[in-house]
């Protein structure tokens, strides 16, 4: 399974860039961060064989998310003005996607992550979190998600000014996955880095 997850720094303007970037299309689900849509936007974008649910706030808000329906389908959603969140799943994996704004409370976000988690299912979370892994790693979201066992995968800074501001979280309880592949790269189109990461099952004994 392909998850792909980018600050798309605005879909209305780079929809045609993200139509013909074949990394991000290689995916089976798709989240687009700070769309910038207007409530009355959905629909805005379709993508050949992909699905989409959008969660539209206005100007530096928002998310995107475009899917197989053969392997997720959309669970829940949690919307407000400074944070959104969305939560899809498949059979052994839930991924959800995060769009909080710098304003927006880093603790009431880990309490609303872990409402939304599965007891005992993988849980893959990405998005942007404005939150800089490199200056605050003892952030309080961070720190709780690290409790309760999820890993950082992003190691490295995802912004074009030096903040490592996209995160990816990763926890396989049930030792159900090999260690998740996770590609980084820089869209022309965004000031943020794309996290790409592929989750392959481990054989059955």
């Amino acid at each position: 399974i392909k998850v792909a997850s980018l600050n798309c720094a605005g879909l209305k303007s780079h929809s045609v860039d993200i139509l013909d970037d074949k990394k991000l299309l290689y995916a089976d689900i798709i989240h687009l961060v700070e769309t910038s849509l207007d409530t009355t936007d959905h629909g805005f974008l379709t993508i050949p064989g992909y699905k989409s649910h959008f969660i539209n706030v206005g100007n530096g808000k928002g998310i995107a998310t475009f899917y197989k329906d053969e392997l997720f389908n959309h669970q829940e959603d949690y919307v407000e003005t400074n944070m959104q969140i969305t939560k899809f799943s498949s059979t052994e994996l839930d991924v959800i996607n995060v769009y909080r704004s710098s304003n927006g409370h880093s603790v009431e976000l880990l309490n609303h992550l872990q409402d939304m988690m599965t007891e005992g299912k993988s849980l893959l979370i990405t998005g942007d979190f404005n939150i800089c892994f490199n200056t605050i790693s003892n952030n309080r979201m961070s720190k709780g998600l690290k409790k309760i066992g999820f890993s950082q995968m992003m190691k490295e800074a995802t912004h074009i000014r030096g903040g490592h501001i996209d995160h990816v979280y990763w926890k396989d309880e049930k030792d159900v996955w090999m260690n998740p592949q996770l590609e980084r790269y820089s869209p022309y189109y965004s000031d943020h880095d794309a996290s790409c990461i592929t989750l392959v099952k481990k054989k059955q004994s």
